[in-house]
């Protein structure tokens, strides 16, 4: 996207809760907390505070077992069974 004065807009980045890496934000999978559990918000239409992370089977896990998603949302977190399958 360009803006006025010819100057090329950079993408959003966001920080990915489970490596802490910066990425661009079409990279990542935003979350949002819905009534304590965690749900996917690919298209990012989900009302509320949401967390990114890597489309990566690591970068999940290790955000799950250093609680950043309750750290994130402040909030106590469910992960559902299938969290894995939304990174497919």
């Amino acid at each position: 996207p360009r803006r006025a004065g010819g100057v090329t807009a950079a993408a959003p980045e966001r920080r990915c809760v489970g490596c802490s890496r910066i990425r661009a934000k079409a990279e990542l999978l935003r979350v949002v907390l819905n009534h304590g559990t965690l749900v996917p918000d690919p298209v990012a239409r989900l009302e509320g505070r949401g967390a990114y992370v890597c489309k990566d089977a690591g970068c999940m896990a290790e955000a799950i077992r250093r609680h950043a998603f309750e750290r994130s949302f402040r909030a106590p977190v469910r992960v559902p069974d299938d969290h894995l399958d939304w990174i497919a």
